[in-house]
């Protein structure tokens, strides 16, 4: 190892503020020094990498037990990876992210995300298995709808009740108190 540190011929503690002396501050804010070699790795306990190799353009350094050693991103499907020098780019190539039969998903627009459904997602894979509202409740085990029926008072002593029947909060029938 090289040393050619040239520290301040000061006392590091100014006697009368016992702060640190104008040399040190100085020289601690910009260290003068030639180079610092070594033939062994620096271990990641002493901050180092425990590794001599260099990544090159598009690796990152990836923990391997008690180093870090350069690893390349790997593109998957519907996944493109770009090394470049100090950047890695990841983007979305719009390839469908689940298909089961005729159904599948596929992207609206790759920078977001987004998807659209082609088909009917089933039960197995956190869908309805179906393509209407009331469908969807009966396989789900919902029943065929919520179905309420609401009695109205007559209006006079010989006249008779009316009603309103909602199902799925829509008013389905109506029969008029008298």
């Amino acid at each position: 190892m090289t040393t050619n540190i040239n520290f301040p011929q000061a006392p590091f503690l100014d006697p009368n503020t016992q702060k640190p002396s104008l040399p040190w501050l100085l020289w601690l804010q910009n260290p003068t020094f030639g180079s610092v070699q070594s033939a062994n790795a620096i271990s990641s306990i002493s901050g180092g990498t425990g590794s001599k190799s260099i990544p090159e353009n598009g690796q990152v350094l990836v923990g391997s037990n008690n180093a870090y050693v350069p690893a390349n991103l790997n593109a998957g499907n519907g996944i493109a990876i770009n090394n470049q020098t100090s950047s890695i780019t990841i983007a979305n190539t719009g390839q469908e992210s689940f298909s089961a039969g005729t159904t599948g998903f596929t992207p609206i627009n790759s920078t977001t995300g987004a998807v659209t459904l082609g088909g009917t997602l089933n039960l197995a894979h956190g869908g309805t298995g179906a393509t209407t509202a009331p469908q969807a409740r009966i396989n789900l085990g919902l029943g065929g709808g919520l179905s309420v029926t609401i009695t109205t008072a007559k209006l006079t002593t010989l006249g008779s009740n009316g009603s309103m029947t909602f199902t799925n909060g829509i008013l389905t029938a109506q029969t008029q108190a008298t």
